[in-house]
């Protein structure tokens, strides 16, 4: 009975937030403090997030009809080529400079383009397409 009301105890002192956000992951993250999980959550985003880029294409722009039939296969082809020329930490990385690095300076450093979205870009206007973002 000793050691359910320990465990009791120390469940309470576990905060809410920490049970309810954090158990999805297969180890105990409440070792780490505030600062260490809301830089896990940033990675983790962006590491998720990151091959979300889906560009406007003018498809009556350059060569219409000629490349339109291959605007599907070639967003695919482009985003795998540009997936597989990136490395995850050096976006997450560019992320945390952006926008925890920058504004701590007060925003004096240049900011630093992502190359995932870049590669999508170029490979697509390179094959024919108009892009406008």
């Amino acid at each position: 009975m000793n050691k359910n009301a320990n465990n009791n105890r120390k469940e309470a002192n576990i905060k809410s937030s920490d049970r309810t956000v954090w158990n999805f992951l297969p180890f105990s993250f409440s070792k780490f403090g505030q600062s260490t999980k809301k830089m896990f959550l940033l990675i983790s985003l962006v590491c998720l997030v990151g091959c979300a880029y889906s560009p406007v294409i003018d498809s009556r722009g350059n060569k219409g009809k000629q490349v339109a039939y291959r605007l599907t296969d070639d967003m695919q082809t482009c985003k795998a080529i540009a997936k597989q020329n990136t490395n995850n930490f050096i976006e997450a990385y560019k992320a945390v400079y952006n926008y925890y690095f920058r504004p701590a300076v007060l925003w004096l450093p240049d900011k630093m383009e992502f190359k995932y979205k870049h590669l999508v870009k170029n490979c697509l206007t390179n094959r024919g397409h108009s892009v406008l973002d």
